[in-house]
């Protein structure tokens, strides 16, 4: 009967593991086991990573599919642009995917007009973006730069930008 008991306890299944390393008189078993484990633990957050990704870009697709169902209601909808600029703030930490920093920068110039209150988040999630290696983000963003300029933001700034993208070798 304890041996049913002791199999339950969590605390007996440590002292199972210690006489075990008693038994064989070295901790090879234990430390072998915590690899193993410790590799299925990392293959299995590195498919949630992935999986978060794909979840990511899902969202943003959704906040874009809201933003263009609603049509001259968008600014009721302010969170979905959001979402757009926290994608493009957290390319800075290049926690993003190559595809969630293409959408946000196609995405944020073609919402931005309905949220005004955004616009200084807006160009400063854009400018971000600029400083992506990847080429073909820096052409979205210079692409949606001038509806950001047509939506209010600071044209001094955006010259600014634009002048300093003309000195890069890409």
């Amino acid at each position: 009967m304890s041996a049913s008991t002791s199999s339950s306890d969590p605390s007996s299944s440590s002292s199972s593991s210690s006489s075990l390393t008693s038994a064989t008189g070295s901790n090879k078993s234990p430390r072998v086991l915590s690899r193993a484990s410790a590799a299925t633990a990392s293959s299995s957050s590195s498919s949630l990573a992935s999986t978060s990704r794909a979840d990511a870009i899902a969202a943003l697709y959704a906040c874009s599919n809201k933003l263009t169902d609603a049509g001259d209601k968008a600014s009721e909808h302010q969170d979905a642009c959001v979402a757009f600029l926290n994608a493009a703030s957290a390319a800075a930490a290049s926690s993003t995917s190559e595809a969630e920093k293409n959408l946000a920068a196609q995405s944020i110039p073609r919402f931005c007009a309905a949220f005004p209150e955004l616009m200084e988040r807006s160009l400063n999630a854009m400018f971000d973006l600029c400083e992506e290696n990847n080429s073909l983000i820096r052409i979205y963003v210079i692409r949606g730069l001038p509806a950001l300029v047509k939506g209010g933001a600071p044209f001094h700034k955006v010259l600014d930008v634009l002048r300093q993208l003309l000195l890069v070798d890409d």
